[in-house]
């Protein structure tokens, strides 16, 4: 099968501190410290709009999604200054938008979900794996599943499937065999937030959720952490803490570290388990106290998020580093690396690469909210 080629239209930025604090579609800023480029869209004729979900452990190649030239989303691979729809010709994906969940630590295998058509007026959503211009459907559960993540080698991805179309459990894909988590096969609660939505690089770990009946005999959702299969209650790890309850987003290629968002006494704050110990990240100053990590560097030590700011309802992307604590990642840039950001906004950071010098995220334009692109940023040794 071949791959429908759509027009490009890729943007870097160069920043200057004029007095107009206008912005131009030229090229990187580079300095000896830091190079700051915005990745583009697939095509600038259709809404602009592209966001970053995942990056390569070198940083060299980013994925995520951006309107194209059919007017839906669709998943791109971005190398090298190029961005690319993995959109296939051969799978029939025009009722729906794609949806990109991760790469594989070399960049060579893409996994997301997208809206498959079964039969005829039959469409259901389906995970998928792209990998030499090749779109696999993964299959599994009687009606939908979806895909939430993926080893470093690629071959074992995550995520949930349906028994029917509003009851999920949690599942994996070892080398494309499916596989349930849901071992005590309770299916019958309506929760789509069931399944598993991070895994370790080596694929021996994995969080997520899934139902089992508590004292009572009520089915209920709880938030699961698996080791070789193996469940472990997640809210056990909160006992002494500040928290009274989390929920992970991102574990660690070397799988010691855990990171997620939780429930304190002051709001939603970022949280990292490492040695059995939760460590609340705080959050960035002014507006609620509200802080998500979305992804962390391969040892545990740098975490990339987004956090509620004041004079905005968008969040702002924050980094945070065992020595410095939390940061806001573009005042980081502008006052350290004299980057100027004119009209755009950094909202997230979603990912980061293996040793953490490479982070990918979003920007929003505070004149214009519908135009929103994503970047990368890479910081020398």
């Amino acid at each position: 099968m071949k791959i429908v080629r759509f027009s490009i239209f890729l943007m870097t930025i160069c920043y200057s501190c004029r007095e107009n604090d206008q912005w131009d579609i030229d090229n990187p800023i580079s300095s000896s410290d830091a190079l700051f480029e915005t990745l583009g869209v697939l095509d600038s004729t259709t809404m602009y709009h592209s966001t970053a979900v995942a990056i390569s452990a070198d940083g060299n190649v980013i994925v995520g999604r951006s309107k194209g030239s059919h007017h839906i989303y669709e998943a791109y691979r971005w190398e090298d200054g190029n961005m690319k729809s993995i959109l296939n010709s051969g799978i029939p994906w025009v009722f729906g938008d794609m949806e990109v969940a991760d790469v594989s630590a070399d960049g060579s295998i893409i996994v997301g979900t997208g809206l498959v058509q079964m039969v005829m007026y039959n469409f259901e959503e389906r995970g998928y794996r792209w990998e030499n211009n090749q779109i696999e459907i993964l299959e599994g559960g009687a009606y939908n599943n979806n895909v939430t993540g993926i080893s470093s080698l690629g071959n074992l991805i995550v995520g949930s499937a349906g028994d029917r179309q509003t009851s999920f459990f949690p599942c994996y894909w070892q080398n494309s065999t499916f596989h349930s988590l849901d071992v005590d096969n309770l299916h019958s609660m309506t929760n789509e937030a069931n399944g598993v939505n991070t895994v370790s690089g080596d694929g021996s770990i994995m969080t997520g959720s899934r139902l089992v009946k508590d004292q009572n005999g009520v089915i209920v959702s709880e938030t699961v952490r698996w080791e070789n299969n193996i469940p472990t209650r997640f809210s056990n790890y909160f006992v002494g803490s500040n928290f009274t309850s989390g929920y992970p987003t991102a574990i660690s290629k070397d799988a010691t570290s855990i990171v997620g968002s939780g429930r304190t006494s002051s709001g939603q704050e970022a949280f990292r388990l490492k040695n059995g110990q939760v460590v609340g990240l705080g959050d960035l100053s002014g507006g609620i106290f509200s802080s998500t990590p979305h992804d962390v560097s391969s040892n545990g030590s740098v975490i990339v998020g987004s956090s509620s700011t004041a004079g905005s309802t968008e969040d702002s992307a924050f980094i945070w580093t065992e020595n410095a604590g939390i940061k806001n990642l573009q005042e980081l840039l502008e006052d350290e690396y004299n980057i100027n950001f004119g009209d755009w906004k950094l909202t997230d950071a979603t990912a980061i690469s293996a040793n953490g010098k490479v982070i990918a995220g979003n920007a929003v334009s505070l004149s214009n909210s519908a135009r929103k692109v994503a970047w990368r940023v890479r910081f020398s040794d």
